[in-house]
């Protein structure tokens, strides 16, 4: 978000925080910047280098690999972003759910279709209604680098219905480029 009532909010948190967590500081403002460049722009490269440098702050949180890995297929760099999902699964195996739904993406376009559909086929729904959002978001890319029609919109609205927010990830995310034409698409998003 780049409105500037946005951005002075995010300025005033960041400045309110007490001298020692300096380095925390840092690392908000580069997942802030990273975020920024990703929704307003779609500047994934920009997102990407934010992401490198709150990861010099803290190389060990899956979080960041998992974020970075989104940022680098994004770019088409479909074997980087498969290495930073495995590095995110690897640091946090309690906290796999977006590694594994992104992974299995990379893995769809790096022609690993077998490994893809028993990943996706792996993992449950949970239980909270934030994190159903994301699975069906993230479910909605999968479905999209896959190409399944059908399962894209049926994961896009379960997504919205969870989550209003799920709007601007359609409105944005450049995997659902090749779809926004189709009628189906157009129906439940409009143009």
């Amino acid at each position: 978000n780049n409105d500037k009532e946005y951005l002075q909010r995010r300025d005033e948190i960041i400045k309110a925080m007490p001298p020692e967590d300096a380095p925390y500081q840092r690392q908000l403002t580069y997942l802030w910047q990273a975020a920024s460049a990703e929704n307003g722009a779609r500047n994934y490269a920009a997102a990407e280098e934010y992401i490198r440098k709150a990861l010099e702050l803290a190389p060990t949180w899956a979080p960041l690999h998992g974020n970075l890995s989104v940022y680098l297929g994004k770019q088409g760099n479909y074997a980087a972003a498969e290495k930073a999902a495995l590095r995110a699964l690897e640091l946090d195996p309690e906290h796999t759910l977006h590694a594994n739904l992104v992974l299995a993406s990379w893995e769809w376009h790096l022609g690993k279709k077998a490994e893809a559909l028993q990943r996706i086929s792996g993992i449950k729904v949970p239980e909270a209604r934030a994190e159903q959002a994301m699975y069906y978001g993230c479910l909605t890319c999968f479905h999209a680098s896959a190409g399944d029609e059908t399962k894209i919109a049926e994961s896009m609205q379960k997504a919205l219905s969870l989550s209003e927010d799920f709007r601007d990830f359609v409105a944005r995310d450049v995997i659902l480029d090749p779809y926004r034409g189709k009628a189906w698409f157009i129906k439940l998003f409009g143009k």
